[in-house]
């Protein structure tokens, strides 16, 4: 979390005109007896929660306060609180927090938590120092939550201001939340890729795509590692957020992750209020299938069924756009039967990938290829909605025929181990495999797989002679092979 020194006014006296405006409160902990800073509310250990003060502690059994009897009406005196929170109501939007912590006498140790997101990290405070911090949260419920953290928490005081809201931008931007199904992949996991990665070329360049969405989360998760909060801060009227969850919600082992189905479809709430407070337009996206199929009928299952069911039934309760990816995979998954599907996963042979090369039998996760084609699918989803996104969608039919065979293929910068292959854009391609062999040899195998018109190759033996091919592949199926390019490395001197 980035943190700085606080540039909110400690002080009323140095604030602004513009900044008491936006100012909602400001709350000087210690004692009862303690001096309050002119312009700051006094909190104790008696100051409870209630509707009617709007602001307090959930629970002051739980606080102790100190007061160090010297001059500064803030740093003088503090409250501990440890296993409750302190409240205050507030109205949805994005908030500034700014606190000062420390003691005269001993040391702090302290760490903040807002909406159960770790804002800061617990923080040694040498006795006789203070620190001043900043940071900034999307507040979605009507009442923000703050806790300490630490060994030895102590507040002395907490600014809250509120943020100008966003505008809306000259162009839209989708975001995308999900899970490794849907997150960009660095180009060492090749060729595992998610379908977020790829759905940008199914848009024209008239909208851009911000894709937040990283493995192993789940709609809970997600929340609790501030991720939610990172796009609400960011996103603007006119703006989108695609949410896919239900993979490692349904992960009961690991209670990081696991969400029952209840609290599936509350989180998703959150998430579709977040954005709708802040002008933007949620989409939900049921969970993408597994090669998960009968091995009598070759036909596939829904995965996760309990989750896409409650995803539907919150998309009808809220009236929010729903793309029913669970459904549309599993067709197309069908359409190309179980063989077909294994060019679609993350199923790949021995020693052709870096991050593979034991090979990978994955049976959730998607290769370039399957990526590409699972975004197709989210993209025409989102054309059949009929909402003003609908109209950037392009290129999402299959074609009708295999691409032609690539064409002007050459290969530079040869040395003793490898080369560099490329050649002309392919009209339609979607990704393109590599083939090589030893001239000797009478059998082609795939060396590699690219999605752009170039290819390094490497792992070759030195003074030996290979031919190479490349072939374009697209939703319909694989082209010819190119002509022969013959390679000879060079000899290490």
């Amino acid at each position: 979390m980035f943190l700085v020194i606080c540039s909110i006014p400690i002080s009323p006296q140095g604030a602004s005109a513009e900044e008491d405006a936006n100012l909602i409160k400001r709350f000087d902990f210690g004692t009862t007896e303690s001096s309050v800073m002119e312009g700051y509310t006094q909190v104790t250990p008696e100051t409870a929660y209630t509707e009617e003060l709007k602001y307090g502690f959930a629970d002051s059994t739980k606080v102790t306060a100190t007061d160090r009897s010297t001059s500064d009406p803030i740093k003088s005196d503090f409250v501990s609180a440890i296993g409750t929170s302190f409240n205050v109501d507030l109205e949805p939007g994005n908030y500034s927090i700014a606190i000062i912590a420390g003691d005269d006498t001993e040391q702090t140790n302290i760490g903040i938590k807002a909406e159960n997101i770790q804002k800061i990290q617990d923080i040694v405070v040498a006795k006789g120092e203070f620190i001043e911090r900043t940071f900034d949260i999307a507040l979605v419920e009507d009442q923000l939550k703050i806790e300490l953290t630490g060994s030895a928490p102590k507040i002395n005081a907490l600014v809250i201001t509120k943020l100008p809201e966003q505008n809306a931008g000259e162009i839209s931007s989708v975001y995308i939340a999900g899970d490794s199904t849907v997150q960009t992949y660095d180009e060492y996991w090749k060729p595992e890729a998610g379908w977020g990665q790829m759905i940008s070329r199914f848009f024209s360049t008239d909208v851009t795509f911000e894709n937040n969405a990283i493995g192993g989360r789940s709609t809970k998760s997600f929340i609790n590692e501030g991720r939610l909060d990172a796009i609400l801060r960011e996103i603007k009227p006119n703006d989108y957020l695609l949410v896919q969850f239900g993979h490692n919600d349904a992960t009961i082992s690991n209670p990081d992750r696991y969400a029952s189905v209840p609290d599936y479809k509350n989180y998703l709430k959150t998430y579709i209020n977040g954005v709708r407070q802040r002008g933007a337009t949620p989409i939900l996206v049921t969970p993408v299938g597994r090669r998960d199929f009968n091995a009598q009928t070759g036909k596939f299952n829904v995965s996760f069924p309990e989750y896409v069911k409650g995803m539907k039934e919150v998309a009808q309760e809220m009236d929010v756009d729903l793309v029913d990816l669970s459904t549309l995979s599993v067709a197309y998954y069908d359409s190309i039967g179980p063989e077909g599907t294994l060019s679609v996963f993350l199923h790949t042979a021995p020693g052709i990938y870096q991050a593979f090369p034991n090979g990978s039998q994955d049976n959730t996760h998607f290769q370039e290829y399957g990526a590409i084609q699972l975004g197709r699918l989210v993209s025409g989803g989102i054309k059949d909605l009929d909402i003003p996104l609908s109209a950037y969608v392009q290129d999402i039919e299959v074609p009708s025929k295999v691409p032609s065979k690539p064409t002007g293929v050459t290969a530079s910068g040869i040395s003793n181990a490898g080369a560099q292959l490329n050649w002309e854009k392919e009209e339609g391609a979607d990704i393109y495999k590599i083939y090589r062999k030893l001239s000797t040899d009478s059998e082609y195998s795939l060396i590699g797989t690219s999605t752009l018109p170039s290819f390094n190759i490497t792992g070759m033996e030195e003074a030996q002679t290979y031919h190479v091919v490349v072939s374009a592949v697209n939703g319909k199926g694989e082209s010819e092979y190119s002509e022969v390019v013959t390679i000879t490395t060079k000899k290490q001197h």
